[in-house]
């Protein structure tokens, strides 16, 4: 699976910079922590959960409550939580398979 990140255009008159959308957030959080199951949800107040449960046993073994979507459409913050969960999970003893953020 490939995915844009944050990027920017230069044209003639200015940069644009394009942000991480909904379902590029949702798609790399859910790769993030293989072989635990995610399930991502963007809340009506615009916050993103996410919560891991293991495959075998339908036992939550992190959850996310919520954190504002705007912060993670650059791709360095996505990059930090999703690096510090998985700190955490390893911490725990988790095994998850190997993860680079894509570029």
């Amino acid at each position: 699976m490939s995915y844009k990140s944050s990027r920017w255009f230069w044209t003639a008159e200015s940069a644009v910079f394009i942000e991480l959308t909904d379902d590029e957030i949702k798609d790399i959080t859910r790769e993030a922590f293989r072989p635990l199951r995610c399930i991502v949800e963007i809340l009506p107040d615009r916050q993103i959960r996410f919560q891991l449960i293991k495959q075998r046993h339908p036992t939550p073994v992190y959850t996310e409550p919520g954190i504002p979507i705007e912060v993670l459409r650059e791709d360095d913050n996505l990059r930090e939580l999703l690096g510090s969960v998985r700190g955490v999970l390893h911490q725990r003893g988790y095994r998850l398979n190997p993860w680079p953020l894509p570029r």
